[in-house]
């Protein structure tokens, strides 16, 4: 069987069964000139009139056959097994010339008045003169032919018997004549039914094709198949009749997904769409598409894979504007600092804005939703988990509070943990660290450190670059003159400032006031850019605060 989809006057019409198709030929909605769509198991099958489709012709033929067709005039032979009864129902409707010379006018006039009935019971429209022509004695008048009164009660006869066909016709008695009525226009079947702002499960085992009315969107989910993989999909159509499709990603014996419709840009209608699918594998992934309108046309938005179930709830406002977000969990920190099953993490909020993904987790707005994520890892942080401490010090820094929140990681975290903290590269990179410049650090606090600042939650951490030999810790390809100048060329000045660039990072990783610390390093910067260009001052200068921060 097809699912035929169909654009009449700019509407799109789903039908998917073969009953659906026959009420749409006799409402008219489908012609042999419309312009059709057909798909079969998921993939389109054919696109042109429907009266060049053989499917689709047969029921036309059938339902709508074409006008100005000549009906059938053979004779319509009844089947009995009563070679005699055939006979004797043969003379009743023609009698034998016998008979009728015998009976005379009579004769003739009883056959002219069977073949009036005849007439009329076979659907002709004849007239009352023509019926009467027909009743008339059809022979020259005799010695026994009726006289003058005899007429009189033949012409009676006849107007009654006239009157009787007319009434009959008109509702006023009962008639042989059958009028076929127009068959009665059906509606399409309702569809069942989902409600809008939450998820609904789906199985291709169970749910394959069956179309929804979720919000103001019609739904149908279907399996694509591709170079031996399935993966669920599914095709929308909104109230302007416009339709989309959206895949998934496949993974598995059995193709499930999830998806929700509602209100995620603020539109204050129910036609934006969720779609969920899972890849397989251990604790990821599943991947989120959003389906949704921008300046009317239809675009598929990547929300990106998320480890684990990622979505359990429809979005809700948690910025105040009456625009849902995305609340995840920060995937970074899974396995980082703990198993899978002992690790934890911050708030990631994304947002649906002009068609795109957006996150704006550092967002006054979201303030509370990090503030409430600290309270509930807190409390595991201070009973020694050191990836609850991690995730906690990163919630802090959401909200300006990462140094009272590093000082509670420094009381709390486990020293003698042997997980392998998160490392960091020595060179600027966006693909794997190439393994002669992974750093490995031998302290939780400065892998933290590094970590939260490849990942925009606090300052980058200071690493020396390869082959830094004679070079200070800041690019010197900027620098036109004053103290920093006679950093540069001074290797033995340069060397200074690099060991104190790393010694300070050191001292930050393990400080319970980093404010402070941060403070005094600001103002040892100030003091050596007001140094004379002397480059003896500078290093003596550059020697005292390194030797603050390795003794702090």
């Amino acid at each position: 069987m097809y699912t035929v989809d169909l654009r009449v006057d700019g509407r799109n019409v789903v039908l998917s069964n073969e009953a659906s198709v026959r009420r749409a030929i006799i409402r008219g909605d489908l012609t042999r000139q419309t312009r059709v769509i057909v798909d079969a198991n998921g993939h389109e099958d054919f696109v042109g009139e429907a009266a060049n489709h053989s499917w689709l012709r047969d029921l036309l033929d059938e339902v709508a056959p074409v006008p100005g067709a000549e009906p059938s005039l053979e004779p319509v032979v009844r089947q009995t097994d009563r070679p005699d009864q055939l006979a004797e129902d043969d003379r009743e409707i023609h009698p034998s010339p016998e008979e009728g010379e015998d009976k005379g006018d009579a004769g003739r006039t009883a056959n002219a008045s069977l073949q009036a009935r005849k007439d009329v019971d076979g659907g002709h429209r004849e007239t009352a003169a023509s019926l009467s022509a027909q009743a008339m004695p059809l022979g020259p008048r005799d010695e026994k032919a009726p006289g003058s009164w005899g007429w009189i009660v033949i012409i009676i006869g006849v107007l009654v018997f006239l009157g009787i066909v007319v009434a009959s016709n008109f509702g006023g008695g009962t008639s042989n004549i059958t009028v076929p009525e127009a068959p009665e226009a059906r509606p399409e079947p309702e569809l069942p039914v989902l409600q809008a702002g939450m998820f609904h499960e789906w199985s291709a085992d169970e749910n394959e094709g069956i179309i929804y009315k979720v919000g103001d969107l019609t739904v149908q989910l279907f399996t694509l198949h591709n170079d031996g993989l399935s993966a669920p999909a599914v095709r929308i159509t909104d109230a302007d009749g416009q339709t989309y499709q959206v895949m998934g990603t496949g993974g598995g014996m059995s193709v499930r997904a999830r998806f929700a419709v509602g209100d995620l840009d603020g539109g204050q209608r129910s036609d934006d769409l969720i779609l969920t699918s899972f890849t397989g594998g251990a604790h990821c992934c599943t991947d989120i598409a959003v389906a949704t309108k921008v300046q009317g046309a239809w675009r598929t938005v990547d929300f990106g894979m998320w480890d684990g179930e990622g979505m359990l709830e429809f979005p809700s406002d948690l910025g105040g504007d009456a625009s849902p977000e995305f609340e995840f969990v920060d995937n970074a920190f899974l396995y980082a600092f703990a198993s899978y099953a002992g690790s934890y993490a911050p708030s990631v909020i994304m947002k649906l804005q002009n068609g795109e993904a957006v996150d704006v987790s550092s967002d006054a707005a979201y303030r509370q939703v990090h503030i409430n994520r600290m309270v509930e890892l807190e409390r595991v942080c201070r009973g020694g988990s050191n990836s609850a401490c991690a995730a906690y010090v990163a919630s802090a820094a959401r909200v300006g509070q990462m140094s009272p929140a590093w000082s509670v990681m420094l009381s709390n975290y486990r020293g003698d943990d042997d997980w392998q903290y998160p490392t960091g590269c020595a060179i600027l990179t966006e693909d794997e660290c190439p393994t002669s410049f992974v750093v490995r650090f031998n302290s939780l606090p400065e892998s933290l450190q590094y970590f939260l600042g490849q990942r925009s939650y606090a300052s980058k951490a200071y690493i020396p670059p390869p082959n830094s030999a004679g070079k200070p810790s800041f690019d010197c390809s900027g620098v036109t003159g004053g103290v920093l100048k006679v950093v540069c060329e001074y290797s033995e000045i340069s060397d200074i400032d690099r060991q104190m660039a790393v010694a300070y990072t050191r001292a930050l990783a393990f400080s319970h006031d980093r404010i402070s610390l941060q403070r005094e390093q600001q103002a040892f910067i100030s003091r050596r850019d007001a140094l004379p260009n002397d480059p003896y001052e500078i290093i003596a200068a550059y020697k005292e605060r390194l030797s603050e921060l390795q003794e702090g």
